[in-house]
């Protein structure tokens, strides 16, 4: 009954999504679309926090593609050279693959965590938390993209 429940749960997010694309023009992130937490809790400072960790996650998942586009750069470059020259490249693809799976890391936890039954309170300090998170694989994000591009130009 419970998988039933779930499956028509799934079909009716997936109906009121428009087949998962956003204004962004990405989809689904690994669990979780823009539309299934875009919906008014009611309570004006949840909402607003809402927004927040749904903007931040924006403007990091923007930068996803060149994350892994300067780590294919960083690892083909590396293979041409030799000593602390490609340990160096070595070391900045292992750099911007981990911020980019922490940003993966954090879609899945976020998609679950913002579906589940949960008083407001406990949502708050969820959203607060993932904020927290957000901001610090922006960081991550931005310090593994500011190096790739002063290690990469030629």
């Amino acid at each position: 009954m419970r998988k039933l429940v779930l499956a028509i749960f799934c079909g009716l997010m997936l109906a009121s999504c428009g087949g998962g694309q956003t204004e962004h023009g990405h989809g689904e992130h690994d669990g979780h679309q823009h539309g299934e937490h875009d919906q008014s809790t009611g309570d004006a400072e949840l909402d607003a926090l809402r927004k927040t960790v749904d903007q931040l996650h924006d403007e990091v998942m923007a930068n996803s593609g060149k994350l892994m586009k300067f780590k294919k750069q960083a690892l083909a470059k590396a293979d041409s050279l030799e000593g602390d020259a490609a340990g160096n490249l070595q070391t900045l693809a292992n750099e911007l693959e981990t911020a980019h799976d922490g940003m993966m890391q954090w879609m899945r936890t976020y998609g679950e965590g913002i579906r589940a039954e949960q008083p407001k309170e406990q949502l708050k300090a969820f959203l607060s938390n993932k904020k927290e998170e957000m901001e610090q694989i922006k960081a991550q994000t931005e310090a593994a993209l500011q190096k790739a591009e002063e290690s990469l130009q030629d």
